[in-house]
């Protein structure tokens, strides 16, 4: 089964990191969000085994952060609008300086499950669900601006 390729959206085009209070989203991307099977024979007698993706999960590796989020189904690989975020997004507090990772990227980890069924000659049923994943460091910075009074009226930037 394949392991989640991590895409993630609204990143700095230059830099591509994250920015603290901006949500982030996830998805899997590649071909990893999709079922897969397979099928073995000898002679009349048949087994095929079906996976579905069920679950994206995405742990943001910040300790002092909110915890994990997850999603399902189309979400994970939903298209990205900037005005709202998905599903599968989350918002960092804390800049990746405070990573213990490598002072600069939090580790994050994808995570797909997968729920697993099979049919055959003599039947069908249902497996123990299974998980791959799939880290990649991610770095969050932390922006502020900073208003200067230009002007003693509010039309001129005034305070």
């Amino acid at each position: 089964m394949p392991r989640p390729v991590p895409v993630f959206e609204m990143l700095d085009p230059v830099h591509q990191w994250a920015f603290v209070t901006v949500p982030v989203d996830f998805r899997a991307g590649g071909d990893s969000w999709r079922s897969v099977s397979v099928t073995a024979s000898i002679g009349p007698v048949w087994a095929t085994v079906m996976a579905q993706p069920m679950r994206l999960t995405f742990e943001p590796g910040d300790p002092a952060g909110a915890g994990s989020v997850s999603c399902a189904g189309d979400a994970a690989i939903a298209a990205y609008v900037a005005a709202t975020p998905g599903e599968c997004s989350y918002t960092y507090r804390n800049a990746s300086s405070t990573s213990s990772y490598d002072g600069y990227h939090f580790l994050t980890t994808l995570t797909i499950e997968w729920s697993i069924s099979w049919t055959s000659s003599g039947g069908g049923g249902v497996l123990a669900p299974y998980s791959t994943s799939a880290t990649a460091p991610l770095a969050v910075a932390e922006v502020k601006g900073l208003v200067d009074c230009t002007g003693s009226r509010a039309g001129q930037g005034g305070c």
